[in-house]
């Protein structure tokens, strides 16, 4: 069970890197209503979007690796 461990470990590990991130962000304290706040703001919004794939796509696996855990023991 170690394995799935490691891997929970390491989702939520990458959540809170994505959390500390956001946070640095918006702790910046710049004027932000310019063009290059816009570009950083969409890039910002992108890696938000593509983490939430990847956390999802994370819990899901993780979530087959303990349904295949637990039918393999049963067997």
């Amino acid at each position: 069970m170690s394995g799935i461990n490691s891997i929970n470990a390491e989702i939520d590990k990458f959540k809170n890197e994505v959390k500390r991130l956001s946070g640095d962000v918006a702790s910046v304290g710049i004027n932000w209503h310019d063009d290059k706040y816009a570009q950083l703001s969409s890039l910002i919004s992108t890696i938000a979007n593509n983490s939430k794939g990847v956390i999802s796509s994370a819990e899901d696996f993780s979530a087959d690796v303990k349904r295949f855990q637990s039918l393999s023991d049963q067997g």
